[in-house]
């Protein structure tokens, strides 16, 4: 477990051949926990209950891991190194909630704690405290049978070089494979956000990830993932 709302099952077993490009697989078994809880598989592909055992095929290229349908987890572009300032502190924050087939009420949040990513200041940080060497966002989100909600509750705190300036966008992975069909709406802060081409280089408007697309989409977003290019709560209706 990383925390209590993602699952992760570390590969130890040599792959099999495979077809000599390197993408041989083994066969794992991964404990999902907790009975009433459904586990989507981090490409949003597959949904599992949870109090079970599942066997899975992992390689070089996928190593298993599940989110708790319904949490919200903040994501960035791949850096080679952590010591630049956008590794640090990213423009763009993609605000990622998995959603499960049932879809059942639910409701989570997530607190991303960022400091300069090379000192040890944020040692300094008191519970509670205002801090000039780190900086907390909070997100919250909802899921019922009808609606999902995500929105940002604030950012305190600062550091320096903390960013003046950020987007955030969001993403619902596994929605597609959870609805089957495009949402007939979604706002941002009560204003309609319209559908968009993925190729689009508007920042404002939302669009479904396709084959097309693939993983050379947004922070490499896989296929049937919805995505929405604004700031503000973002509201997708009448899933």
């Amino acid at each position: 477990m990383m925390g209590t709302d993602v699952v992760v099952s570390p590969v130890f077993e040599p792959t099999s051949p495979g077809n000599g490009s390197g993408s041989g697989t083994t066969a794992v078994s991964m404990w999902l926990p907790e009975p009433e809880s459904e586990w989507v598989a981090w490409d949003g592909s597959t949904t599992e209950a949870g109090g079970q055992t599942v066997s899975l095929q992992a390689g070089l290229d996928y190593v298993p891991a599940f989110v708790r349908a319904g949490q919200v987890l903040p994501l960035q572009s791949t850096e080679s190194s952590m010591a630049g300032a956008n590794a640090t502190s990213p423009d763009v924050l993609l605000w990622t909630l998995w959603i499960g087939k049932r879809r059942r009420p639910v409701q989570s949040g997530f607190d991303l704690f960022e400091d300069d990513g090379i000192t040890e200041a944020y040692k300094t940080v008191t519970d509670g405290a205002a801090s000039n060497v780190s900086t907390t966002t909070q997100a919250a989100s909802s899921v019922s049978q009808t609606q999902v909600t995500i929105s940002i509750v604030g950012t305190s705190g600062t550091f320096p070089g903390a960013p003046t300036e950020r987007q955030h966008w969001y993403a619902v992975r596994g929605y597609m494979q959870s609805t089957g069909k495009s949402p007939s709406k979604v706002t941002v802060s009560g204003k309609d956000v319209p559908k968009i081409d993925p190729s689009s280089s508007s920042d404002f408007g939302f669009f479904i990830v396709d084959s097309v697309l693939g993983k050379n989409a947004l922070l490499s977003n896989p296929e049937g993932t919805l995505i929405v290019r604004a700031g503000g709560a973002v509201s997708v209706a009448e899933l």
